[in-house]
């Protein structure tokens, strides 16, 4: 039993020492008022500490403290402890109160907190005020950390109450759409206490509702107030003899909120593929080395804080001799954090090689930071050996008939040698028996050739484009947006691109357009080609009337189509 309970308190000792250890000093206020009061709290995180000593505390006075409080938790198999000393502190004058570190012994070794600074404000003076301009003793704010967004770019929304008074309950009664942004509530549990003075009062705060927004559309964007009922215990009447007092409520309504929204792909690079915000991609490699006869895998991982269902496959440049099929998103989700959201998408690229030989890819992501408002890429290398399989992709004419050459000519040499003075040989029935075999096979081969000649057509670009903007009008049907305008896209610039021989690996919009600018007959079509390309881009997850936006894109499509087909 004694061996047992040592091997837990070792175990539990190697479990907190893998934690981190912080050692950090926390305010519960932005502000006070001269003669109000706030708390001090010094946490040590993941470590057993002594020797502990408070810093002084200038400009105020110790009302409490130091209490000490200890937590600890485990999540995940993951162990974590904190202790804490606490002060409650008086303000007594304006100014600034500047608290400098404190220390604790840990290990021997000496840890100090982070200095703070506290606000001390002048307290509203009662009797200056009146009626009219009386400070409201409970309300709600919203607050949001941009006015100006991008597209794409995650917006956090703060509604705050502010109070004076004791509030027992809450209970939300109404909330924005948010029409025209992807939403997602976060954990708002946790957010602490934290007292604000505004206009020479002072009040406790409290985060009641946070919400992340990802906008989907530019322009403006407008979001309803948020609407609150709460519970104020009221000394005036009891509700029971088992309880103080019954609670008299209040509805209490936010203000609204106005975003402007932007497209971060107005004078954007040519590889910006709508990533906006902060994001760390990664770019691996399945292996170096490969046949003519084998695929190999690039990985792009992105994790970001931007929306990342609006991201597509950035395009890839690959060297001649390599040879990629369509870019697949092989996961995409939306984690939800105390925070933010943080996105994660992963999209891998299937290369092959025609030709055996050293290669060179140069894989680039680019990304726009909405803060600093600059476009940034992220570049890596790879390098691939390819060496000949067993089954060669290509063989050139001349090579062929070398090496047929080659291996016949001695064949041929043999045959003279000598003749076999049969009789046989010299009857029709012989020869009929003999090459009836390969005349079967001859047969064969031509009906064959001849179903595969009835089915071609189906491989036909303009029969491909046809079912593809088939599956487009069902996906309209069913109201699936995001799908529709990447199948509008890919059939018109597959379309294209067998037009007018592009290859696969160089479809993007730009080189498209650069392409047919080329052709003066293609100069409206030009403009007709950017515009709906520009619209899949910006519509993929955009809000507001899709079905009308469905069909018209749908109508250009194939209005596009069917005049380059009949062009030669």
């Amino acid at each position: 039993m004694r061996i047992t309970l040592i091997t837990i308190l070792f175990l539990h000792t190697l479990l907190i020492t893998a934690q981190q250890v912080s050692f950090t000093a926390q305010v519960d206020a932005k502000q006070v008022v001269a003669g109000g009061s706030f708390t001090v709290t010094f946490t040590l995180q993941n470590a057993e500490g002594e020797a502990f000593q408070a810093p002084e505390f200038p400009n105020s006075q110790v009302i409490s403290g130091p209490s000490q409080s200890f937590r600890s938790t485990f999540i995940n198999g993951r162990s974590s402890t904190s202790v804490g000393y606490s002060y409650t502190l008086l303000a007594t004058q304006e100014g600034t109160i500047k608290i400098g570190p404190a220390s604790i012994q840990v290990k021997g070794k000496t840890l100090r907190t982070n200095p703070i600074q506290i606000q001390v404000v002048k307290a509203r003076d009662p009797a200056a005020s009146n009626e009219d301009v009386q400070a409201p003793d409970i309300f709600i704010r919203a607050e949001v950390d941009a006015g100006q967004a991008y597209i794409g770019q995650q917006i956090v929304i703060w509604y705050k109450i502010y109070t004076q008074i004791n509030i027992e309950n809450y209970n939300i009664l109404s909330e924005s759409s948010y029409d025209g942004c992807y939403s997602q509530v976060l954990d708002a549990f946790r957010e602490p206490v934290v007292k604000e003075v505004i206009n020479g009062v002072q009040y406790s705060t409290k985060v009641l509702r946070k919400v992340a927004v990802f906008p989907q559309q530019s322009g403006k964007i407008e979001f309803e107030p948020l609407v609150v009922r709460i519970g104020i215990p009221d000394k005036a009447r009891r509700r029971s003899f088992f309880s103080s007092f019954s609670l008299k409520t209040r509805n209490l309504s936010s203000d609204g909120i106005t975003l402007f929204v932007k497209s971060a792909y107005d004078g954007a690079l040519g590889n910006f593929s709508g990533a906006v915000g902060h994001f760390k991609p990664s770019f691996t490699l399945s292996k170096d080395q490969i046949t003519t006869d084998d695929a190999l895998t690039l990985r792009l991982q992105l994790v970001g804080n931007g929306d990342v269902k609006t991201v597509r496959p950035p395009g890839l440049v690959l060297p001649k001799g390599l040879d990629q099929y369509d870019p697949k998103t092989i996961d995409e989700k939306m984690i939800n954090g105390n925070d933010s959201i943080r996105g994660v998408k992963t999209i891998e690229y299937l290369l092959t090689a025609e030709q055996p030989g050293r290669y060179e890819i140069k894989p680039a992501f680019t990304h726009f930071d909405p803060r600093k408002r600059v476009y940034i890429t992220h570049k890596d290398s790879f390098s691939i050996l390819v060496s000949k399989g067993m089954h060669p992709n290509q063989v050139s004419g001349d090579q062929e008939r070398s090496q047929s050459g080659q291996e016949l000519a001695p064949l041929m040499l043999s045959t003279n040698s000598r003749r076999t003075g049969s009789i046989w040989v010299t009857k029709p029935w012989y020869w009929l028996i003999a090459l009836a075999p390969l005349l079967g096979i001859v047969a064969f081969y031509f009906h064959t050739k001849h179903k595969i000649k009835e089915q071609t057509p189906l491989a036909d670009p303009r029969n491909m484009a046809h079912i593809r903007l088939a599956k487009a009008k069902e996906l309209m049907k069913a109201g699936k947006a995001g799908e529709f305008y990447e199948e509008i896209a890919f059939s018109v610039k597959q379309f294209i691109g067998s037009k007018l021989d592009i290859p696969n690996a160089e479809l993007s919009k730009e080189s498209i357009i650069a392409t047919l600018a080329q052709y003066a007959q293609y100069e409206k079509l030009t403009e007709l080609v950017s515009d709906l390309l520009q619209r899949c881009d910006f519509a993929i997850y955009a809000g507001g009337n899709e079905s009308e936006r469905m069909v018209s894109t749908y109508g250009q499509a194939v209005r596009i189509i069917d005049q380059l087909d009949k062009d030669p």
